[in-house]
């Protein structure tokens, strides 16, 4: 489906190799699945950022018909308030990046970011908190190595869409390589990373932080008090004692928890965050 002589793509059929980094895939609010490949088109030793998605829960994939990153490598993705797919690709001394406004398909002219700096290391992009989540508001974490080296692994968070990070905290400040993020049910970041703690190679370790500790003490994970969370053009969805409620439309929805368990509706649930997707559209409901 993606590359090789039987791909439906004509460009593609003549692509040498492919991989994708280590970490996790992007599913845009509208169901979108992607991810980003670093494609050796040719013989050369070279490698470029293409980008996989599928509209169909990954049973059929297609590719991108522009290059997200010329001379990229290891790269990860992530959705801006605004709509459009951001790429940041790792390279040394400062990280490309590049947007797309077509959900990925065709891609602008990549730039360099001074404020990502990097030694040439695959890390994390990850969205944390939206405002369209009933959050207070837009945020981005970004883990890499903050070094000339594969050390000093640190948490840098965007408040602009990615244009500037002004926030970062050293994470492990010895020697570092990989690392990826996910946010817990009860808002905490968990990050899973190469530490060589020990000299005789990398360890894989996982640590938990929260947003206090990241802005030391300047903010804290908090929803929006108002209720409902979320109001759609026929529904109010809500959580109260326990129990998420959808009122006003018949569609049929899921619960599921951050990790992707579907839930019943009508079970109590413990406190944490949890997607609710309702007539396609997904969004994130704090339980107390």
């Amino acid at each position: 489906m993606i590359y090789g002589a039987n791909a439906p793509i004509a460009a593609t059929k003549t692509w040498k190799a492919s991989f994708i980094g280590s970490g996790h895939a992007l599913q845009l609010r509208d169901g979108r699945m992607m991810f980003s490949m670093a494609v050796r088109e040719t013989e050369a030793q070279s490698l470029n950022n293409y980008i996989a998605y599928s509209d169909d829960f990954g049973d059929t994939w297609t590719t991108s018909t522009s290059k997200a990153c010329n001379g990229g490598d290891e790269s990860k993705l992530v959705e801006l308030s605004d709509g459009r797919v951001m790429i940041s690709v790792r390279h040394a001394p400062n990280r490309y990046v590049n947007y797309s406004s077509d959900r990925g398909k065709t891609w602008g002219t990549q730039s360099v970011n001074t404020y990502l700096v990097d030694p040439a290391c695959n890390g994390e992009i990850l969205e944390y908190t939206s405002t369209k989540d009933g959050l207070d508001k837009n945020r981005i974490l970004h883990s890499l190595c903050y070094s000339t080296s594969r050390s000093n692994l640190t948490i840098l968070m965007s408040e602009d869409d990615g244009t500037t990070w002004p926030i970062k905290k050293t994470l492990n400040a010895r020697g570092s390589a990989y690392s990826t993020l996910t946010i817990l049910p009860d808002g905490t970041i968990g990050c899973y990373f190469e530490d060589e703690a020990t000299g005789d190679g990398y360890n894989m370790q996982f640590v938990r932080f929260s947003l206090s500790w990241l802005t030391n003490g300047a903010q804290s994970w908090d929803i929006v008090t108002e209720q409902p969370a979320v109001e759609t053009k026929t529904a109010s969805i809500y959580s109260r004692e326990g129990m998420i409620y959808v009122v006003g439309d018949d569609t049929p929805y899921t619960i599921t928890s951050i990790s992707g368990i579907t839930l019943n509706p009508s079970q109590k649930l413990e406190p944490g965050v949890y997607i609710v997707t309702i007539g396609g559209i997904s969004t994130k409901v704090e339980v107390k």
